[in-house]
């Protein structure tokens, strides 16, 4: 079974990411890397919850190289930060800033565009995930759907997502799950129907700027039959590697 790996989004706690990777992906399966990251060095978290410090992670000169040279990427895509919104729009229930929105779908587009020959398998991932405890079996995986963990957060709003951080597909769902980006504007400005989906649920809870919520309706619009997987860990931001 060949498996590609899409690696995306800013490079948080690669080096802890890759051990994760490896132990529960790359030591099983025929696996190569593709990953899009930025150049930089300094890289700031969205900060949901103002009662939490904004999380900034820093990374020496030689980052760069290290993630080459651990990762072994079979291509790699390497960018100078980019502005995607010059307006500074943030998102005023979950302040989501656009711009981190789109730079992260960006990332996930560009690590797709690298494939150029087919797998059995696709998996899109982030740097800082954990995988222990709910690394799925592919071989058990009906590839016609595509497959992602469960978004553990409150009733009132979770109908409304599908959790952003690890999916797993064929080459075509995968395909459709990587081209959000290009939707944003028209999703966020047009789309008069993503209005009616948001609305319900809890109260002032309707704001289209969430990559949850813009996933699912992404999906949801393109007919792709998704299976969501629960994880082991008490809450499932508790995969992400902090």
């Amino acid at each position: 079974m060949k498996v590609a790996i899409l690696l995306s989004g800013q490079p948080r706690n690669y080096y802890l990411g890759y051990d994760e990777l490896k132990k529960s992906y790359l030591d099983k399966y025929d696996c190569d890397i593709y990953l899009h990251t930025w150049r930089g060095g300094n890289f700031e978290a969205t900060q949901f919850f103002y009662d939490k410090p904004k999380q900034i992670y820093k990374y020496s000169e030689g980052y760069i190289n290290d993630i080459i040279g651990t990762f072994g990427t079979t291509k790699s895509s390497f960018e100078e930060p980019m502005v995607f919104d010059d307006k500074g729009i943030v998102d005023p229930i979950w302040r989501q800033p656009l711009q981190n929105c789109k730079s992260m779908w960006y990332s996930a587009s560009k690590a797709y565009d690298l494939i150029k020959k087919d797998y059995d398998v696709y998996i899109r991932s982030r740097f800082d995930l954990r995988y222990e405890n709910s690394t799925l079996d592919l071989e058990s995986l009906d590839m016609n759907k595509l497959h992602v963990w469960n978004w553990d957060t409150d009733e009132r709003v979770k109908h409304r997502g599908y959790y952003d951080v690890f999916a797993i597909g064929n080459k075509t769902n995968m395909g459709i799950y990587s081209s959000v980006y290009s939707k944003i504007d028209w999703y966020l400005n047009y789309d008069r129907d993503y209005v009616e989906f948001l609305k319900g649920g809890w109260p002032e809870q309707d704001s289209g700027l969430r990559n949850e919520y813009l996933l699912r309706w992404h999906l949801t619009q393109a007919n792709v039959d998704v299976e969501i997987h629960n994880t082991e860990m008490q809450h499932a931001d508790g995969q992400i590697i902090r």
